[in-house]
Parts: C-alpha cells; sequence; structure tokens
C-alpha cells in the first residue's frame, strides 16, 4: 500500500536516494530548513518505507489575498512509473493546496516531456503557455 503524505523535517534522510536518482543536489540541513518554511511543501508517496515519489512546491500570497501553489517537481522513481503514482500524488498535493485556501496551482514542464502531458490530461487544466499549466481549485 502506497502512503501519501506531507514530508516532515525529520523525514529528510528518507529522501536521499530519490532525490540522488533525479540527480538533485542533496544536502540535509537544507531540505529540512525548507520543509521548516510554511511557503514550502514536499509530498511523499512511501512504500515500504521508501519514497518512491515526491513533489515539491511553495506557496505565493498575492496583494488581493489569493494565493497561488506552484509546483516546481514531480519525479515518480524509475522503477515505480506507470503505476498511476503520479496521478495519485499531484491529486494529493492538489487537494491539499485547494483545503489550505489556494486559488491556483501551477506547474511548468518541458514542452517535450510526454509524461507530464499524459498526467496533465487526468485534470481539467488551462495552459498559460506550451510549458506552464493552470488548474484552478476554486
Amino acid at each position: 500500500m502506497i502512503l501519501y503524505k506531507i514530508a516532515d523535517p525529520h523525514e529528510a534522510d528518507l529522501l536521499k536516494p530519490i532525490f540522488t536518482e533525479n540527480a538533485v543536489p542533496f544536502d540535509t540541513a537544507i531540505l529540512r530548513q525548507f520543509l521548516r518554511e510554511p511557503t514550502c511543501q514536499l509530498y511523499l508517496a512511501i512504500e515500504d518505507e521508501v519514497v518512491i515519489a515526491y513533489a515539491y512546491a511553495h506557496l505565493q500570497l498575492h496583494p488581493d489575498g489569493r494565493v497561488t501553489q506552484f509546483i516546481n517537481n514531480l519525479f515518480v522513481s524509475k522503477t515505480h512509473r506507470r503505476r498511476g503514482i503520479a496521478t495519485e500524488l499531484l491529486g494529493f498535493a492538489l487537494d491539499d493546496a485547494a483545503e489550505i485556501g489556494c486559488h491556483e496551482s501551477l506547474m511548468s514542464a518541458d514542452p517535450l516531456n510526454g509524461g507530464v502531458r499524459r498526467l496533465m490530461k487526468k485534470f481539467p487544466h488551462d495552459t498559460t503557455d506550451e510549458r506552464q499549466f493552470s488548474i484552478k481549485l476554486r
């Protein structure tokens, strides 16, 4: 069974293997600092106590009071792809964003990333340009 959750600072060490697989620089102290920031979010998919997918995002408060979630990276381990994990994880992140009051979630992707294109077909969205998807939450 896969557990979808928001990461806690004490779980930073769990991320080293998957960050390494995705060629993301890893520093435990910096990651813990990220996880303590109220405007930073890290969503995890965990199976058998191993992180198999993650998405990280940040929140931006606009002068009119609206809040936008920016999803900067969503990654699923190569051994777990094509099983619906990205869909579930993105759905979890969007549900969380709506629950905390975000009006919109934005996600950028390389136009040649077919996996993201397939994923986004599962969610109602607008495209602001060929690189950015906008999902209305309210």
